[in-house]
């Protein structure tokens, strides 16, 4: 209990002393924000081309269920996005800004990694492979996300006669969500800095931020409700705000328990 409480407060100070809050966070949500549409199109192309577009779509509605008008959003800029590209050569043009955003935004989340792990980037030999591993593992896991929220709901509808039928559906459908969130925050934690993380000392931390970010999805649901007149006022156009408020606590998650990963691993006092 001792040496966890140790762990813990080592990863708090580290987490404001290096910055990590007041200046990654910030940052890497800005920069989600400016490639999230480039990339859900490449993503898309590349979808479409295994016949797996709807189940794409599929996945971000179910990523963002507690906030539905920001996924139709997502996926009406996406599809106008990729009608505007149809000509030859507008289409290169968006396929490398496509890119190019991607690289971006990955780049700067292996930057936040390796500052937290005080290491240095990878070489540029090595970025190409590791980026296109991340990039399919990312495909991999929306595949398996989608596949287990199909089970989840196929079950749910085989035993619509069992009496405890609506907590077996809470279960199920957050099981099939968490599952994948689970093993994607593995992965991170593990593959994004340039270092030789140990897996073991990523599964707590992978599990803690799964189930925050579980929290902090019922969290957003609550707070529409209280939002009732803010929405009233604004429309659609509130969406934006909460869902940037969104983007900014699921970094913060995201990156508080990457720098557990690394307080476990290394074992000491910053």
């Amino acid at each position: 209990m001792t040496n966890w409480l140790r762990i813990i407060y080592s990863t708090g100070k580290t987490f404001l002393n290096r910055d990590v809050y007041s200046r990654d966070v910030p940052a890497l949500t800005y920069s989600t924000l400016m490639a999230l549409i480039p990339c859900l199109a490449l993503m898309y192309v590349v979808a479409r081309s295994f016949g797996c577009d709807d189940a794409l779509e599929e996945w971000i509605r179910s990523t963002l269920e507690s906030q539905p008008t920001v996924s139709e959003y997502l996926v009406d800029f996406v599809h106008n996005y990729l009608a505007n590209t149809q000509s030859k050569y507008i289409l290169w043009v968006g396929l490398v800004m496509m890119l190019f955003n991607l690289y971006s935004l990955l780049q700067k989340i292996e930057n936040t990694f390796n500052g937290i792990w005080m290491v240095k980037r990878r070489r540029y030999t090595r970025t190409f492979i590791d980026y296109l591993v991340i990039f399919l593992f990312c495909g991999l896991m929306i595949l398996i996300a989608s596949g287990l929220n199909f089970m989840a709901t196929a079950i749910t509808h085989y035993f619509s006669s069992f009496t405890g039928k609506e907590a077996l559906d809470t279960i199920l459908l957050r099981a099939a969500s968490t599952i994948p969130l689970f093993a994607f925050f593995v992965f991170l934690y593990g593959f994004m800095p340039n270092e030789r993380v140990k897996i073991r000392f990523t599964l707590i931390p992978a599990l803690m931020a799964s189930l925050c970010m579980t929290m902090l999805q019922y969290f957003y649901i609550s707070v529409q409700f209280w939002l009732s007149s803010y929405n009233a006022i604004y429309g659609s156009l509130a969406a934006l705000p909460l869902f940037l408020l969104w983007l900014y606590y699921s970094w913060t998650i995201c990156l508080f328990f990457a720098v557990l990963c690394y307080a476990r691993q290394t074992n000491k006092s910053i």
